[in-house]
């Protein structure tokens, strides 16, 4: 059977429900043939598509319900983008609110400010939520409408998608869901609260929070600020790309690979900077703690040192268990830079 028209079934039977696929399938490329001669051209093969119509219309006829907000041949589509901004949207609410309300709580005791934030937050996180899912229902109601009058639904068999590939491990959308939630909340809070130099030993007194101590030197914390920006930019690029591709192909592997060992580098970078430690948070801690100040720093720079190390053996474990996922095999790396070249076409 043609690739072109295998993309094309393949384009219309993976937006109907998993028990449904393997006889619409059948059913749909019997059709074809039938419509057919035994060997068409290519344009007799495009005639034929183009007369079945859009695959998303088709899909939706082969679903045989009509009454929906989002139509059924924009509703995968409308899923997908909703969980996006929803998570987008969410992890906004949860940093801008979390650290608006840590600034100015109206509760004195630690464990007033604690649930006040926790409440306030998820509020916030709701709201956000609700705007999340009015903003892109508006939206795909607009473009269902648009359709409804031909202007939206025109397809080209080139544009149909690709099959995919069998021999390829599938990426859990559940988990790159998470690492999008991850990166972006904790990557975002870290970043803001080291930009605004929050990063700080919190001092309790009696319940009461007493005093606040910066940990890092800002003139640091300042150079590396853009760099962690960039840093979290490209994961959550990495994980959006993971679930547009749904496959551990060439391009997603070599965006991923890139990503967390660039994380893994600039956090290595970060930490073993010499003069990173504010000199009174040093001071502070070595009074606390009764012990001289060169004896501290010797003990943090071990620490930091057994850090680093558990950084760059994560990182190491992180690059051949995504080879592995991508490559199965032993696979010589010439193999690898042809496959991405052929994605890049």
């Amino acid at each position: 059977m043609n690739n072109t028209i295998e993309r094309y079934v393949y384009d219309v039977v993976r937006r109907l429900p998993a028990n449904q696929r393997a006889e619409v399938s059948l059913e749909l490329e019997s059709n074809i043939r039938e419509m057919l001669r035994d060997e068409p051209t290519e344009q007799e093969i495009e005639e034929v598509l183009q007369s079945l119509g859009h695959p998303r219309t088709l899909a939706s006829d082969y679903r045989g319900n009509k009454k929906y907000l989002v139509g059924p041949e924009w509703f995968d589509d409308y899923i997908t983008v909703l969980k996006i901004v929803a998570i987008v949207f969410g992890a906004i609410a949860l940093v801008s609110g979390g650290i608006t309300h840590a600034l100015n709580p109206d509760s004195e005791t630690i464990f007033g400010i604690i649930f006040e934030i926790l409440g306030k937050t998820l509020g916030d996180i709701i709201d956000s939520l609700f705007q999340a899912f009015a903003v892109v229902t508006f939206i795909f109601i607009i473009v269902d409408r648009a359709n409804k009058d031909g202007r939206v639904m025109k397809f080209e068999t080139k544009n149909l998608p690709n099959l995919p590939d069998k021999t390829k491990k599938n990426i859990s959308r559940l988990g790159t869901f998470i690492s999008l939630i991850v990166n972006l909340t904790i990557g975002s809070l870290f970043i803001y609260l080291l930009y605004k130099n929050m990063v700080s030993i919190i001092w309790i007194d009696g319940g009461i929070v007493n005093n606040t101590l910066p940990l890092f030197n800002p003139s640091i914390v300042q150079t590396f600020v853009p760099i962690f920006i960039a840093v979290l930019l490209l994961n959550v690029s990495s994980d959006i790309f993971k679930l547009l591709k749904g496959q551990w192909t060439a391009s997603v592997t070599a965006l991923h690979l890139a990503a967390r060992v660039m994380q893994a580098i600039v956090t290595v970078l970060f930490i073993t900077q010499a003069s990173l430690l504010n000199p009174d948070f040093v001071q502070e801690i070595a009074t606390f703690f009764d012990v001289s100040v060169n004896s501290l720093l010797e003990n943090i720079h071990i620490v930091i040192i057994i850090f680093a190390i558990l950084i760059s053996v994560g990182a190491f474990a992180e690059i051949i268990s995504v080879l592995f996922k991508t490559l199965k095999h032993k696979i010589p790396v010439e193999m690898f830079k042809d496959e991405l070249k052929k994605e890049r076409k």
